[in-house]
Protein backbone atom coordinates (compact mmCIF):
# COMPACT_ATOMS: atom_id res chain seq x y z
CA UNK A 1 0.00 0.00 0.00
CA UNK A 2 2.72 2.20 1.00
CA UNK A 3 4.45 2.01 -2.42
CA UNK A 4 1.78 2.17 -4.64
CA UNK A 5 0.95 5.74 -2.25
CA UNK A 6 4.74 6.78 -3.15
CA UNK A 7 4.17 5.66 -6.53
CA UNK A 8 1.21 8.42 -7.06
CA UNK A 9 3.22 10.82 -5.12
CA UNK A 10 5.68 10.15 -7.37
CA UNK A 11 3.89 10.56 -10.54
CA UNK A 12 2.56 13.35 -9.54
CA UNK A 13 5.02 15.57 -8.51
CA UNK A 14 6.41 14.48 -12.44
CA UNK A 15 3.42 15.91 -14.13
CA UNK A 16 3.18 18.86 -12.07
CA UNK A 17 6.80 19.51 -13.21
CA UNK A 18 5.82 18.52 -16.65
CA UNK A 19 3.08 21.21 -16.68
CA UNK A 20 5.29 24.19 -14.69
CA UNK A 21 7.65 23.33 -17.93
CA UNK A 22 5.00 23.36 -19.82
CA UNK A 23 4.12 26.84 -18.99
CA UNK A 24 7.44 28.18 -18.48
CA UNK A 25 8.17 27.10 -22.07
CA UNK A 26 4.82 29.12 -23.10
CA UNK A 27 5.77 31.98 -21.20
CA UNK A 28 8.91 31.99 -22.97
CA UNK A 29 7.81 31.27 -26.51
CA UNK A 30 5.01 34.17 -25.92
CA UNK A 31 7.75 37.07 -24.73
CA UNK A 32 9.75 36.36 -28.26
CA UNK A 33 8.85 38.81 -30.62
CA UNK A 34 7.37 37.73 -34.17
CA UNK A 35 8.02 38.38 -37.56
CA UNK A 36 6.30 37.83 -40.79
CA UNK A 37 8.13 38.79 -43.73
CA UNK A 38 6.45 37.73 -47.26
CA UNK A 39 5.70 38.68 -51.02
CA UNK A 40 2.20 37.75 -53.08
CA UNK A 41 2.10 37.68 -56.79
CA UNK A 42 -0.61 39.62 -58.53
CA UNK A 43 -1.99 41.50 -55.68
CA UNK A 44 -2.02 45.41 -54.50
CA UNK A 45 -3.39 47.24 -52.00
CA UNK A 46 -7.35 47.24 -51.45
CA UNK A 47 -7.59 50.95 -51.35
CA UNK A 48 -4.15 53.20 -52.12
CA UNK A 49 -5.98 56.44 -51.33
CA UNK A 50 -7.53 54.80 -47.90
CA UNK A 51 -5.45 56.82 -45.60
CA UNK A 52 -6.34 60.29 -47.07
CA UNK A 53 -9.61 59.56 -47.15
CA UNK A 54 -9.15 58.96 -43.60
CA UNK A 55 -8.14 62.11 -42.80
CA UNK A 56 -11.74 63.81 -43.74
CA UNK A 57 -14.04 61.04 -41.88
CA UNK A 58 -15.85 62.42 -38.82
CA UNK A 59 -18.45 60.03 -38.23
CA UNK A 60 -18.37 57.44 -35.34
CA UNK A 61 -20.12 54.44 -36.14
CA UNK A 62 -19.02 51.78 -33.70
CA UNK A 63 -15.73 50.43 -32.19
CA UNK A 64 -16.04 47.89 -34.76
CA UNK A 65 -16.89 49.74 -37.91
CA UNK A 66 -14.50 52.72 -36.35
CA UNK A 67 -12.12 52.79 -39.78
CA UNK A 68 -8.46 52.46 -38.02
CA UNK A 69 -5.04 53.38 -40.02
CA UNK A 70 -3.78 49.99 -39.89
CA UNK A 71 -6.80 49.04 -42.68
CA UNK A 72 -4.47 50.81 -45.00
CA UNK A 73 -2.57 47.19 -45.29
CA UNK A 74 -5.55 45.53 -46.51
CA UNK A 75 -4.94 43.45 -50.22
CA UNK A 76 -6.65 42.44 -53.30
CA UNK A 77 -5.63 40.57 -56.66
CA UNK A 78 -4.61 42.48 -59.34
CA UNK A 79 -1.69 43.79 -61.36
CA UNK A 80 1.60 44.18 -59.59
CA UNK A 81 3.13 42.58 -56.64
CA UNK A 82 3.35 43.42 -52.85
CA UNK A 83 5.57 43.00 -50.32
CA UNK A 84 5.12 42.76 -46.34
CA UNK A 85 6.75 42.89 -43.15
CA UNK A 86 5.08 42.87 -40.10
CA UNK A 87 5.97 42.46 -36.57
CA UNK A 88 4.34 41.77 -32.87
CA UNK A 89 5.79 41.75 -29.49
CA UNK A 90 3.72 40.62 -26.90
CA UNK A 91 5.52 42.72 -24.30
CA UNK A 92 5.63 41.72 -20.82
CA UNK A 93 3.61 38.74 -20.60
CA UNK A 94 1.82 39.38 -17.45
CA UNK A 95 0.90 42.86 -18.72
CA UNK A 96 -2.57 43.56 -19.69
CA UNK A 97 -2.56 45.25 -23.62
CA UNK A 98 0.91 46.28 -23.90
CA UNK A 99 1.00 44.27 -27.07
CA UNK A 100 2.76 46.14 -29.98
CA UNK A 101 3.09 46.18 -34.19
CA UNK A 102 4.52 47.14 -36.74
CA UNK A 103 3.51 46.95 -40.65
CA UNK A 104 5.37 47.97 -43.72
CA UNK A 105 3.00 46.72 -46.95
CA UNK A 106 4.91 47.84 -50.18
CA UNK A 107 3.20 47.55 -53.60
CA UNK A 108 5.62 47.36 -56.91
CA UNK A 109 3.57 47.31 -60.47
CA UNK A 110 5.96 45.94 -62.07
CA UNK A 111 5.28 42.63 -60.01
CA UNK A 112 8.34 40.57 -59.00
CA UNK A 113 11.87 41.47 -61.09
CA UNK A 114 13.66 38.85 -62.51
CA UNK A 115 16.64 39.95 -60.47
CA UNK A 116 17.81 43.61 -58.83
CA UNK A 117 15.50 46.67 -59.55
CA UNK A 118 15.79 49.97 -57.65
CA UNK A 119 12.72 51.68 -57.56
CA UNK A 120 13.10 56.10 -56.61
CA UNK A 121 9.62 56.71 -54.74
CA UNK A 122 7.57 59.20 -55.23
CA UNK A 123 5.25 57.90 -58.11
CA UNK A 124 2.69 56.18 -56.29
CA UNK A 125 1.37 54.70 -59.51
CA UNK A 126 4.90 52.77 -59.78
CA UNK A 127 5.06 51.72 -56.33
CA UNK A 128 3.71 52.89 -52.62
CA UNK A 129 5.07 52.08 -49.23
CA UNK A 130 2.42 51.93 -46.34
CA UNK A 131 4.02 51.90 -42.70
CA UNK A 132 1.91 51.38 -39.73
CA UNK A 133 2.73 50.76 -35.93
CA UNK A 134 0.96 51.31 -32.62
CA UNK A 135 -0.23 49.46 -29.84
CA UNK A 136 -2.37 46.46 -30.64
CA UNK A 137 -5.38 47.21 -27.68
CA UNK A 138 -5.52 51.01 -29.55
CA UNK A 139 -6.04 50.43 -33.10
CA UNK A 140 -7.74 53.82 -33.30
CA UNK A 141 -4.51 55.20 -32.05
CA UNK A 142 -2.10 53.78 -34.61
CA UNK A 143 0.58 56.03 -36.44
CA UNK A 144 0.56 55.06 -40.29
CA UNK A 145 1.55 56.85 -43.46
CA UNK A 146 3.30 56.48 -46.38
CA UNK A 147 7.10 56.36 -47.17
CA UNK A 148 8.02 58.46 -50.12
CA UNK A 149 11.28 60.74 -51.02
CA UNK A 150 13.66 57.34 -50.94
CA UNK A 151 14.45 54.23 -52.57
CA UNK A 152 12.67 51.19 -52.64
CA UNK A 153 15.11 48.05 -53.65
CA UNK A 154 13.92 44.59 -54.56
CA UNK A 155 16.17 41.73 -55.01
CA UNK A 156 15.03 38.22 -56.93
CA UNK A 157 16.85 35.55 -55.20
CA UNK A 158 14.55 32.96 -56.57
CA UNK A 159 12.44 31.74 -53.84
CA UNK A 160 13.00 34.19 -51.96
CA UNK A 161 13.42 38.36 -52.41
CA UNK A 162 15.02 40.79 -50.12
CA UNK A 163 13.52 44.43 -50.46
CA UNK A 164 14.95 47.70 -48.96
CA UNK A 165 12.95 50.52 -48.07
CA UNK A 166 15.14 54.09 -47.61
CA UNK A 167 12.79 56.82 -47.16
CA UNK A 168 10.45 59.74 -45.45
CA UNK A 169 8.09 58.41 -43.37
CA UNK A 170 4.88 61.17 -43.63
CA UNK A 171 1.98 60.65 -41.21
CA UNK A 172 -1.43 60.53 -42.70
CA UNK A 173 -4.77 59.73 -41.87
CA UNK A 174 -3.93 59.70 -38.30
CA UNK A 175 -7.03 61.04 -36.43
CA UNK A 176 -5.61 61.61 -32.71
CA UNK A 177 -2.65 63.74 -32.22
CA UNK A 178 0.68 62.26 -31.00
CA UNK A 179 4.20 63.59 -30.59
CA UNK A 180 5.53 60.38 -30.95
CA UNK A 181 3.16 60.09 -34.69
CA UNK A 182 5.49 62.67 -36.92
CA UNK A 183 7.59 62.64 -39.96
CA UNK A 184 10.60 60.23 -39.43
CA UNK A 185 13.55 58.57 -41.62
CA UNK A 186 12.73 55.67 -42.44
CA UNK A 187 14.68 52.44 -43.45
CA UNK A 188 13.76 48.57 -43.59
CA UNK A 189 15.30 45.57 -45.45
CA UNK A 190 13.99 41.92 -44.88
CA UNK A 191 13.62 38.55 -46.58
CA UNK A 192 10.19 37.89 -48.06
CA UNK A 193 8.94 34.49 -49.03
CA UNK A 194 6.41 33.72 -51.48
CA UNK A 195 2.89 32.92 -50.13
CA UNK A 196 -0.69 32.29 -51.83
CA UNK A 197 -3.42 35.05 -51.62
CA UNK A 198 -5.30 32.47 -50.32
CA UNK A 199 -2.93 31.77 -47.47
CA UNK A 200 -3.13 35.71 -46.35
CA UNK A 201 -4.54 36.28 -42.51
CA UNK A 202 -5.67 39.44 -41.60
CA UNK A 203 -2.65 40.17 -39.73
CA UNK A 204 -0.77 39.72 -43.13
CA UNK A 205 -3.57 41.32 -45.13
CA UNK A 206 -6.90 40.24 -45.70
CA UNK A 207 -9.72 42.25 -43.73
CA UNK A 208 -10.37 41.56 -40.31
CA UNK A 209 -14.01 41.17 -38.65
CA UNK A 210 -12.69 43.62 -36.05
CA UNK A 211 -9.72 46.04 -36.22
CA UNK A 212 -8.14 43.67 -33.45
CA UNK A 213 -7.90 41.18 -36.19
CA UNK A 214 -5.41 42.67 -38.18
CA UNK A 215 -3.27 44.30 -34.88
CA UNK A 216 -3.02 41.30 -33.10
CA UNK A 217 -0.95 38.48 -34.60
CA UNK A 218 -3.22 34.87 -34.67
Amino acid sequence: MRSTLRLVFILAGALVSICFLAFGLLLAYESVDKEDKFFVRDAAVLDPLYLISLESWTQRVSDLHEPTGVAAHRLKPASGAVFGYRFFSSGDVLTVDDERYKKLTVWYSGGIPKSLEEITLGDTTRALVIYSRGGSAWPESGCSGFVNSGLLRIDNNGARATIGVVGVFEPRGNRYESSSCKAEHLEFTFEASEVQFAQLTPWLGREGMHPYNETYRH
